[in-house]
């Protein structure tokens, strides 16, 4: 793993201990407050920074060390696959993953923004929230959104390689 994915890890490691401290498992927003305020959350966007996907599976597996969540791996995420200001980067960004008529959001919530196909930010009017689990709240957008109209989405992908979930609809 490069220096950069030992130092994030190592920093995210550190504000998730001081934040959670205390806190109830769930999402936080004053830990996402000071890892924005950091700049951890638009690190991926420079592809010279060397924060390459190993890098980020490295502060995905820290932050799932902790009870509180943040949208940071979604967004270190789409920071690396789109082309995306800091101000998106700094609210949060969590791309649409297609879930047979809907769009599912992870690490929903109504100040993160929503990221298309594209990389395109969507209108989060009428987004419905669904229980995925305590630490992760899940958007999920009807994939006829009039906010997706005329923009691409993913593409449908089988069960058989994709994550399940209770709150979801079966295959």
């Amino acid at each position: 793993m490069a220096e950069v994915g030992t130092m994030a890890s190592d920093n995210v490691a550190e504000i998730l201990q001081d934040r959670g401290a205390g806190a109830p498992a769930g999402p936080s927003s004053a830990a996402w407050a000071v890892l924005a305020d950091g700049g951890w959350a638009s690190i991926s966007a420079d592809a010279e920074n060397g924060m390459e996907l190993r890098e980020i599976q490295e502060v995905a597996r820290t932050t799932g060390r902790f009870a509180v969540s943040t949208p940071l791996v979604a967004t270190l995420l789409a920071g690396r696959w789109f082309d995306l200001g800091d101000d998106v980067l700094d609210r949060g960004a969590v791309p649409l993953v297609r879930r047979d008529d809907r769009l599912v959001a992870p690490y929903f919530a109504s100040d993160v923004a929503i990221v298309d196909g594209e990389g395109a930010v969507v209108d989060a009017a009428g987004v419905e929230t669904l229980v995925f689990a305590d630490l992760v709240p899940l958007g999920a957008v009807h994939a006829e959104h009039p906010a997706l109209e005329g923009r691409s989405s993913p593409k449908h992908v089988p069960c058989s390689q994709q994550w399940r979930s209770a709150a979801l609809t079966s295959c």
